[in-house]
């Protein structure tokens, strides 16, 4: 190991932490993981990168306004508002797993890398990823909460 790296993330939102190596390889790590122990479920990962048009999509047609408690852009000091489904992202998921298994399509098992500099996971082109993309698309309820709303919602 030469040095360690910490740099602001992709999503501008926090940090991320590289170890730089001698031949100066830049090796992503992840301090949730060092602490909790809990290591990122790359299937998950993947699944959530490749709707991102949708969302970015959702956000560039959509006024923030949260829905729970009427608060809109202009009165959010800190101007942070989270797309959120409605159905929750988790229960989207296993639904979708559990067509995938009574239809007999292919689960991924093995992942790359994101090519946009986010350090999430993407599918290969493939059944499931054309399905996954069009199954969320017509299933999944995006909305806008605050930050409050979103982060004390109960979880699936």
């Amino acid at each position: 190991m030469k040095s360690i790296d910490i740099v602001e993330n992709y999503f501008k939102n926090g940090l991320e932490i590289y170890i730089i190596t001698k031949d100066g390889e830049r090796i992503d790590i992840s301090w949730r993981v060092a602490v909790n122990g809990k290591i990122k479920n790359e299937l998950k990962s993947s699944m959530r990168y490749v709707i991102d048009e949708q969302i970015k999509d959702f956000k560039n047609n959509n006024n923030k306004y949260c829905i729970l408690c009427e608060t809109k852009e202009f009165k959010n000091e800190l101007n942070e508002f989270h797309v959120d489904h409605q159905i929750h992202f988790e229960e989207l998921v296993q639904n979708f797993l559990k067509y995938c298994k009574e239809n007999e399509i292919e689960i991924p098992s093995t992942f790359i890398d994101s090519t946009d500099g986010s350090n999430r996971k993407d599918l290969l082109e493939c059944e499931f990823r054309r399905k996954w993309i069009k199954y969320h698309k017509d299933n999944a309820i995006l909305r806008y909460l605050c930050k409050y709303h979103n982060l004390t919602r109960k979880k699936f």
